[in-house]
């Protein structure tokens, strides 16, 4: 969606019952329901419309080919501590060191890290008022909502990416929605 009148014809179109997917460039799925509002749709019409936003990115997968164990370095604890809110120090993590099969890169392939954002009706309440910091509040206390970056981070936990695209993916979006 990338102008107001778009945004009409789906917000309506979800109102009276069709199931209405698209697309909006947003780095977070909170970020989206607010950029519908920036974008001139009515209070009424998102708090009514919306049911569920999925975000998405792609991190980079750690070449099977030549991982290797990876110890975090003091800058990269201190992110992580502050990421997950725990110590990471016992934490195992892997990178690729470079080989034929990946290029030398350490990386082949990707992954998808999903953010599911459920509307409640608090959520739901609070853009239908236009009160985008209620709004937020209320997404970021969801129990159900678990941020990109959590997501990516447990990726990393299972040696599936690196910490170095954890961190990439964390300098993009609002770190697991602390103020």
């Amino acid at each position: 969606m990338r102008d107001q009148e778009t945004v009409e014809i789906g917000l309506r179109g979800a109102l009276t019952g069709h199931l209405v997917l698209s697309t909006l460039h947003t780095n977070d799925a909170i970020t989206s329901a607010l950029r519908l509002l920036d974008m001139g749709a009515a209070g009424f019409l998102v708090g009514s419309s919306l049911r569920a936003i999925v975000a998405q990115r792609l991190v980079r997968r750690v070449c099977e080919h030549c991982v290797i164990d990876y110890s975090l370095t003091g800058q990269e604890k201190l992110w992580l501590n502050h990421l997950v809110n725990d110590n990471v120090e016992t934490l195992q993590f892997k990178q690729g060191k470079g080989c034929q099969s990946c290029h030398y890169t350490g990386y082949k392939g990707r992954i998808g890290v999903f953010e599911l954002l459920e509307m409640n009706e608090a959520m739901m309440a609070a853009l239908k008022k236009d009160d985008t910091e209620a709004f937020t509040q209320h997404a970021k206390a969801n129990p159900t909502f678990r941020p990109l970056a959590l997501a990516a981070f447990d990726y990393a936990k299972q040696g599936v990416t690196s910490v170095e695209e954890v961190l990439r993916l964390v300098e993009t979006v609002d770190v697991v929605g602390q103020s």
